[in-house]
């Protein structure tokens, strides 16, 4: 039979006392939910083109995921703002005009915020409407690829066949997500081979120089970004490329060097802005077509061309598969955020 010492009891006994049936933290997590302080902001008016922001604030009992998202219910332009802290507000939930789905938040637009809780959905909760006096003016710097408007010089379509619905180019069908184009992808898989088609936009035809000049060596410190709109079609897949010349020759060999890429579902509707950071991409897995890095190393200084491919998910399908895309930009040390 072991004996414990009488003080080590006498503080495990303490300790339990203090606690209680569940310690502070247990109760955080698990204990009863309950809104303390609902949803306000400080301001009913905010001029985003001198620098000023809106803080929301709200308090709850425990902490559980949540989400305020801000809109314009005329135009569809929100901002995601996403934690778990039980107390919200500070820089948890500040908000300085981007935004998430675009088109942007412009002068004279009135958005209105719902905080919502992904556990508890009947505890939803609504913030006063807010009038925007200036509009948040666009991030300055990065290597911007193309906006799609008329003079963007080097973009090459392809397609595998020449599939007569298929569309593939600068469009303006509806509201770009800056500016007043886009690039249209839309078609469908009729051969099973997945791919329908593609965007390639090299340095040189973009940027006139031989690889795209990033400044940054590190993966993690460069962001790529771009809004992509999806039409709410199943199936429908996006992936980036970014080819490498790892010899530095000016031309790509797909059999000897690298390119890495991002696979992204596009499953919902109107324009996301997608940011990442290049260390987020791998090397490619098609055979042949970028999967053999001739040395053997990610390196971000050597990227000559980028390519946008438009996929079927599912194959074969009878379904198209579309999506659009705007204002393709590097970025360094911090995503884009317009």
């Amino acid at each position: 039979m072991k004996l414990f010492p009488l003080a080590l009891v006498v503080l495990l006994l303490g300790a339990c006392r203090e606690s209680g049936p569940l310690g502070p933290e247990l109760q955080d997590i698990f204990g009863e939910f309950e809104v303390l302080e609902p949803l306000s902001q400080d301001k009913t008016e905010v001029d985003f083109s001198i620098g000023e922001s809106v803080e929301f604030t709200a308090q709850i009992s425990i902490r559980t995921p949540w989400r305020l998202v801000i809109r314009n219910a005329s135009t569809g332009a929100r901002k995601i703002i996403e934690g778990n802290a039980k107390d919200i507000s500070g820089d948890v939930a500040r908000w300085n005009g981007s935004v998430t789905f675009a088109p942007l938040f412009m002068e004279g637009d009135v958005v209105q915020a719902t905080l919502s809780f992904t556990e508890f959905p009947d505890a939803s909760m609504m913030s006063d409407p807010i009038t925007i006096t200036g509009s948040r003016p666009l991030p300055t710097g990065g290597v911007l690829v193309a906006d799609f408007e008329m003079d963007n010089p080097g973009l090459e379509a392809f397609s595998e066949f020449s599939f007569e619905e298929t569309k593939n180019g600068v469009d303006s069908l509806f509201p770009a997500a800056i500016g007043e184009r886009y690039w249209f992808m839309d078609g469908r898989d009729n051969n099973g081979s997945v791919f329908v088609c593609g965007l390639l936009a090299s340095a040189e035809a973009t940027q006139g120089t031989s690889v795209f000049e990033l400044n940054n060596e590190n993966p993690a410190s460069v962001y790529f970004n771009v809004f992509v709109f999806g039409t709410g079609q199943p199936s429908t897949t996006l992936v980036i490329d970014f080819q490498e010349d790892d010899n530095l020759d000016g031309v790509y060999s797909p059999t000897q060097e690298g390119t890495y890429n991002i696979t992204f579902p596009i499953d919902w509707t109107g324009w996301r802005l997608l940011s990442f950071p290049l260390s987020e991409t791998t090397l490619s897995t098609n055979g042949g077509l970028g999967n053999i890095d001739a040395n053997g190393a990610k390196e971000i200084d050597r990227i000559i061309n980028l390519q946008f491919i438009l996929l079927s998910e599912l194959g074969q399908n009878d379904n198209a598969v579309s999506l659009g895309l705007d204002h393709a930009i590097f970025t360094v040390n911090t995503p884009f955020e317009p």
